[in-house]
């Protein structure tokens, strides 16, 4: 996944995973669709509630993903949130990592596995009770300084490659 085309290029691959899941055929089956319609959410001809909370794949080993959606699930959780940390994925320019805590791949496809939906929280600013934001520390290397949170060009450079 490393040839995503750099962060924005990895949000853009997700996001159509996911597209291509929901809408993907199997054996004959209808096709699974997700939509608004009357202040209501639809999924698969049904009207939907959707009932879920944050379970972040990058802060659980990855051992225990199966073990800890599936305590979602027994919750009554049907949906799980998670961040996309911009500084776990490119620790370093144009160094991408997706191995391990950081494979977002398997953690969604278990999701799928077990008919869970996924809320993917897609950076660049993810939160702030994550350092700095969840933006690389190497963005405050950049001379001259970057205006993060801005629509300074190089910053918006640096998060739609």
């Amino acid at each position: 996944m490393a040839s995503a085309g750099g962060f924005g290029g990895l949000s853009l691959l997700l996001a159509l995973s996911l597209c291509s899941a929901l809408a993907s055929t199997v054996h004959g089956e209808a096709p699974r669709r997700f939509w608004i319609e009357d202040d209501a959410f639809w999924k698969d001809g049904a009207p939907f509630q959707i009932v879920g909370g944050d379970v972040h794949y990058f802060r659980i080993v990855p051992e225990y993903w199966k073990d800890r959606l599936l305590r979602a699930k027994a919750l009554g959780l049907n949906t799980i949130q998670t961040y996309v940390p911009w500084n776990l994925h490119e620790p370093e320019p144009q160094s991408w990592e997706f191995k391990g805590f950081a494979d977002i791949e398997s953690y969604l496809r278990l999701a799928q596995e077990l008919e869970m939906l996924v809320m993917l929280r897609v950076g660049p600013y993810i939160c702030g009770e994550w350092d700095l934001g969840g933006f690389p520390p190497w963005l405050l290397t950049i001379e001259p300084a970057l205006k993060l949170r801005s629509s300074d060009a190089t910053y918006l450079s640096l998060v739609e490659r």
